[in-house]
């Protein structure tokens, strides 16, 4: 085997041990390792590292970024709207994972307060010289593993997408969906998205990240206080992309197994790509996939 196999080996042997509390030493590296590989991507690519672009030459047009930033947050809007109580404005929502500031943008102009969390200290300069001058934008930089920088109790709204298929260590995603149900206020909503379709608890790139199963949510959230409100697929998405939306229950609320249930829950099928990157000349990864082509096989339920 040459080193990479070695090194893949290795890993793979570390995710029971990770998730058994008894390695914070590999979650410190897991998170030294994520803000240098973004730190990197951010300098190699700039904007590109987001949405990845097809070619590494490529350059995002700022207005179309913009755009599909807008977009996206329309799609989050729809269902915070359906799930929620629909007021906004003076509502506060923190996105894990802000990058250069896609989505922040767009929420400032929906929300009272916004907050953005990234690993990326290079990233967040980035998102606070684009978006310099909105007065209703935090930036925070976390360790990697978890949102301590953030208090119990204190949002209204958490969103999360774009993300979780990038980190590379299982147990790294289930702490960051418990985070984010934590900093919720009861009745507060958490919206993510992953993708379902990787096949390791443990990788060594950013650009696929970790395996995400639905037994592991079940064992990972089972003791917090939620309700899944949807479990979603977009029907025109060609890629194994999931939509999930949590309501963060009342001290003493009561939801029943099938609300709380990853593994017994239905997929419904409502959009989220569908429409975002329509007459965008930037070509990304996202927009490779054929309408034609079969929809992509998901080990979300394996």
């Amino acid at each position: 085997m040459d080193f990479k196999q070695r090194l893949t080996a290795w890993l793979d042997r570390i995710p029971a041990v990770a998730q058994g509390g008894g390695a914070s030493w590999w979650l410190k590296l897991h998170a030294w390792l994520m803000r240098r590989s973004w730190n990197r991507l951010h300098d190699g690519w700039g904007l590109g590292a987001i949405s990845f672009l097809e070619s590494t030459d490529g350059e995002w047009n700022e207005q179309e970024f913009r755009l599909v930033g807008e977009r996206f947050v329309a799609r989050m809007l729809e269902r915070f709207h359906a799930y929620g109580d629909g007021r906004l404005a003076g509502a506060s929502v923190l996105e894990i994972g802000c990058g250069t500031g896609r989505f922040l943008g767009p929420l400032a102009a929906h929300f009272g307060s916004v907050t953005g969390v990234d690993v990326s200290d290079a990233m967040l300069a980035t998102a606070q010289r684009r978006l310099a001058g909105i007065g209703n934008i935090r930036y925070l930089q976390n360790n990697g593993q978890d949102l301590r920088v953030v208090g119990d109790g204190t949002l209204d709204y958490v969103i999360c997408a774009g993300v979780l298929q990038h980190i590379t260590v299982r147990a790294v995603i289930v702490g960051y969906l418990r985070e984010g149900l934590r900093v919720l206020r009861p009745g507060g909503l958490f919206l993510f998205q992953f993708m379902g379709n990787r096949g390791r608890a443990t990788t060594t790139n950013v650009l696929v990240g970790a395996q995400i199963r639905a037994r592991d949510l079940d064992d990972g959230l089972r003791d917090l206080p939620f309700r899944i409100r949807e479990l979603s697929r977009d029907p025109v998405d060609r890629n194994a992309t999931f939509v999930v939306v949590l309501e963060k229950l009342p001290p003493g609320g009561e939801a029943s197994v099938a609300e709380r249930s990853f593994v017994t829950q239905e997929v419904r099928w409502l959009p989220w790509l569908d429409g975002v990157y329509d007459g965008i000349g930037t070509q990304t990864l996202n927009q490779k996939r054929a309408p034609d082509e079969p929809l992509a096989d998901t080990t979300f339920f394996d």
